[in-house]
């Protein structure tokens, strides 16, 4: 599919590369800052959430690092071997041919004989928009040429939405696929949305020649894709002007924790100087465990490249650095950033040293093997301006460790890992940063239904008017339902937000004035990363007023989701949508605009008489003998008994008419109260289940037990009415002929009701009417868990259809053979008789 992107552009600047150590130019300094604290609800979990909004006076640029294990070293294992030729096979409209390509393990002939619709990637260059649904698969090749011999390079898949799966491999396989690559990266779990790879020349499979890329959509998805080479004159590595020797390094740094490893094996230690790597061959006592890493840092403003990669087949490091609680080890619960990425890790820290730091990082390997430990001051480093990258890549690829909420002796977990946490992120810079809300992760559970990554499409679209390319907006959740992470108090008395990973074009951090609390004794992290105290922002509301165009718009794409939900069938299609919505009304277009509206009005306290339908409280497996028993959840005893309604008094803060502003505004007193009215009516009704603007979204279980009453009265209530047996299975009330359905022969007025022929005329009408009505989707459901080898020709309308339904839904019963209405002895069946028929009366 080819992506349908208009009017919105994305990586398209030229990528900058910079290596910055103190160039002579004005860092960012801020001039606006605030926090907003804001609660919502998503997908039926309530959120409390803090949002910082701090503005510079200079574009920001996100930073990833370009660093490999052994950058220092000079490069000459990658010649081209005499004899062989590097193919070129990314030209669709040139001649194929494989015959002597450089290729160790051979060249698939499916490149030429069979090649798929690829892309051609250009280096530095972003790929057209790329579209795909839920299961498909594009391909990209590109070509690695002599003038790129030994360089490392990233090839990125940059989401607009959901995620994406990467696949890679030079000559030897067309076709990438999970189990046939040379590169892999899975992007559910813990790489949500990091659809990335750095490609380094010690990797087993690097080498020049052709690549293919396989992109594949776990979810429906949409990106594009970017190729990207350091400058060729960047490597080998420059040496720093200034470094501090691991020999300078104070006993009491290298030994202030433990020194053996929980099952007995010595602890690995290490101090990385910079520029220089160290290689450790990870035995299995170290699966599981953590290295420590330090790195000595002379005086100064740095740009800090961090990496541990592994040649293929090699360990599987995870990267954690700069504790939040610094009188304990560096570990995944105490750091501040962290990369989880499959094989190799990288972070980069922006700050200025006022002396000597010794910082702290950590990696722990999952898999044993080899692992490259390096970190550099003067690595090549691939910088993009924040307003230029994708909203999803902002949060999740490029801007995942670019800033940090930290609480005192804590932090908050980055969503850049789904399938554990998600407390914190960075927004795409928008006057409504809420439009990008970060998805739903795979394992989290939401009313007993697994769900998928999202946000789909409407979220991206949404609010992408306004982009301040100076602005940096910070989220952090303090509570997710009932989970508190931090109480607002705790958080505005105790919290910081640190920016670690921005600055400007020229690699400078930004200037903040550094006044979060210390945490520990011997000094933290946020004594030299830029930070900024909860306690010295201003608390706001809601920024911006309300715009009549904004909201139409946010409307329109609400009602669109809106009506998706109302034709959907089952809740996994209702699910993404009020997702949707849920995100939608807690953006700034709808949440201004009802702010404005209740500003007209007053509130007061209100005594209200509420019926609440009810729905089944049972669950089949664990309340087997309460869900029979109860009509809201067993659905055979609606002929004999009601889900009633509860109705109960409430309390409750409603919006009132405000004369006052009638009289001040409002030139037509009778037109101004009819509006006032229904805009009190609608302000009231915002989180109403039933007459609310979300048509009962707002509640699952309310939606699917109104679609539920809407089907039975389609077709259970309906069928047993015209067939004669009346809505309670008691015959239909008459007081003449004209009261009864044209399928009887008139009213027995002796009697009160519809006269009916035998109960087998009753069964074969009720039956042909259940059959004429029930919606395909319940006949579907029927073909595939009640029908046992039911012919799938068989279509609805023919006897033999008839004959299969009957067969599965009778049941032996007691009834009366003369009686059609005689339900008294009937095992099923227990009701009150409202009237005397034939003799039987209520009492008996």
């Amino acid at each position: 599919m080819e992506g349908r992107r208009t009017g919105i552009a994305f990586g398209v600047t030229v990528l900058l590369f910079v290596a910055w150590g103190g160039v002579e130019s004005a860092p960012p300094e801020i001039v606006n800052s605030d926090v907003k604290i804001l609660e919502q609800t998503v997908a039926n979990v309530e959120y409390t959430l803090a949002q910082a909004r701090l503005e510079f006076d200079q574009d920001l640029y996100l930073s990833q690092p370009f660093l490999c294990g052994h950058a220092e070293e000079e490069c000459s294992h990658q010649e081209v071997p005499e004899g062989c030729t590097l193919c070129d096979l990314t030209d669709s409209t040139a001649a194929c041919s494989t015959d002597n390509c450089c290729s160790p393990l051979g060249v698939d002939p499916d490149y030429c004989d069979n090649p798929p619709d690829f892309v051609k990637l250009v280096e530095g260059v972003p790929s057209e928009v790329v579209a795909l649904r839920e299961g498909e698969t594009k391909y990209f090749r590109f070509f690695v040429g002599e003038e790129h011999r030994c360089q490392p390079f990233y090839i990125s898949a940059r989401p607009y939405y959901g995620t994406v799966d990467l696949y890679m491999a030079r000559l030897w396989r067309a076709y990438p696929t999970g189990g046939g690559a040379d590169w892999r990266r899975r992007t559910q779990f813990f790489n949500y949305g990091k659809a990335s790879l750095l490609v380094c020349p010690t990797h087993t499979f690097y080498g020049l020649g052709t690549y293919t890329l396989a992109v594949f959509a776990s979810v429906d998805a949409e990106f594009h894709v970017e190729l990207s080479f350091p400058p060729a004159d960047s490597l080998p590595l420059p040496p720093p002007e200034e470094s501090i020797p691991c020999s300078s390094v104070p006993d009491s740094v290298m030994n202030q924790f433990a020194q053996t490893l929980p099952n007995g094996a010595e602890k690995v230690i290490l101090c990385l100087e910079d520029g220089v790597t160290t290689t450790i061959n990870y035995g299995g006592e170290y699966r599981n465990q953590l290295t420590e890493l330090i790195l000595p840092v002379p005086k100064g403003c740095h740009t800090l490249s961090i990496a541990v990669t592994t040649p293929y087949g090699g360990a599987d490091p995870d990267l954690y650095c700069l504790p939040t609680n610094p009188n304990a080890e560096v570990s995944s619960s105490n750091a501040a950033i962290t990369s989880y990425n499959g094989y190799d890790d990288q972070l980069l820290i922006r700050a200025c040293f006022d002396e000597d730091t010794y910082v702290h990082c950590a990696n722990q390997v999952f898999s044993t093997g080899l692992v490259d430990h390096i970190w550099s001051s003067t690595a090549p480093v691939l910088s993009q301006r924040l307003a230029d990258v994708t909203p999803a890549s902002a949060s999740f690829q490029q801007g995942m460790a670019a800033a940090v909420g930290v609480v005192q002796n804590g932090a908050f977990q980055a969503c850049a890992d789904f399938a554990s946490d998600c407390n914190f992120w960075i927004s795409y810079p928008l006057q409504d940063p809420l439009a990008y809300w970060p998805p739903v992760y795979n394992d989290e559970v939401i009313e007993g239904v697994y769900t998928k990554p999202y946000p789909p499409e409407a979220l991206v679209e949404a609010g992408l008017t306004t982009v301040n390319p100076r602005l940096l907006v910070i989220n952090a959740f303090l509570t997710k339902g009932a989970r508190r992470i931090y109480s607002i108090e705790e958080f505005v008395q105790n919290g910081t937000f640190a920016v670690i990973g921005v600055g400007n074009v020229d690699g400078e951090p930004v200037i903040l004035p550094n006044d979060g609390p210390r945490n520990g004794l011997l000094g933290s992290f946020n004594e030299y990363i830029p930070n900024i105290a909860v306690s010295n922002l201003t608390v706001r509301d809601m920024a911006g007023e309300c715009s009549y165009d904004s909201f139409l718009s946010h409307k329109a794409m609400v009602d669109d989701q809106v009506s998706k939900v109302l034709t959907a069938q089952g809740v996994g299609a209702i699910l993404p949508a009020q997702y949707t919505i849920d995100s939608l009304n807690a953006a700034a277009p709808r949440e201004t605009c009802v702010q404005a509206a209740r500003d007209l009005a007053i509130s007061d306290l209100v005594n209200l008489s509420i019926a609440d339908a009810r729905f089944c409280q049972y669950d089949i497996d664990t309340s087997p003998d309460e869900f029979a028993n109860d009509p809201c959840c067993n659905g055979q005893l609606e002929a004999t008994a009601c889900c009633e309604y509860d109705l109960y008094q409430v309390s409750e803060q409603l919006m009132v008419e405000n004369s006052e502003v009638l009289e001040a505004d409002c030139g037509i007193p009778q037109c101004a109260t009819t509006f006032m009215d229904d805009l009190i009516r609608a302000i009231n009704n915002l989180n109403d289940a039933v007459q609310g603007c979300a048509s009962g979204i707002s509640s699952f279980r309310g939606q699917l037990g109104l679609l539920r009453e809407e089907l039975f009265d389609s077709t259970v209530r309906y069928c047993a009415q015209e067939a004669g047996l009346g809505k309670l299975h008691a015959g239909i009330p008459c007081g003449s002929d004209a009261d009864c359905p044209g399928t009887l022969s008139g009213c027995d007025v002796a009697n009160g009701i519809c006269a009916v022929e035998s109960r087998e005329a009753i069964e074969n009408d009720y039956l042909a009417c259940y059959a004429e009505r029930i919606p395909d989707f319940v006949v579907e459901y029927m073909r595939e868990n009640v029908f046992e080898g039911f012919d799938q020709l068989v279509q609805r309308g023919t006897d033999k259809f008839l004959e299969v339904l009957r067969k599965y839904y009778s049941t032996t019963d007691c009834v009366s053979t003369t009686r059609a209405l005689d339900f008294t002895q009937s095992n099923r069946f227990a009701f009150e008789i409202p009237f005397d028929y034939g003799g039987i009366t209520g009492e008996d």
